[in-house]
């Protein structure tokens, strides 16, 4: 859980725990988030600090925002060289 007394940010410790929930197999590819709302109760923090953890986490490429659909878990592309 949040450590509110940390000096790292809650934002950064919310996106911290969502990757640490992908990694584990809490949510995997193609897995809705829950809403802002459902985060906000979880958390206990304000709209504005999910917001900034979802934002970041869509910029690293994470997760996925469809328009009035909600946030998703993003596939992982696979990389690979292909020996010559």
């Amino acid at each position: 859980m949040l450590d509110k007394n940390s000096t790292t940010s809650l934002f950064l410790q919310i996106e911290a725990d969502i990757k640490n929930n992908i990694d584990n197999g809490v949510y995997i590819a193609g897995d809705k988030l829950p809403t802002e709302i459902e985060l906000m109760e979880f958390y206990n923090v304000s709209r504005i600090t999910i917001r900034r953890a979802i934002d970041d986490l869509t910029k690293e490429g994470i997760l996925i925002k469809k328009q009035g659909k909600g946030t998703f878990i993003k596939e992982k592309k696979i990389q690979r060289k292909i020996p010559n």
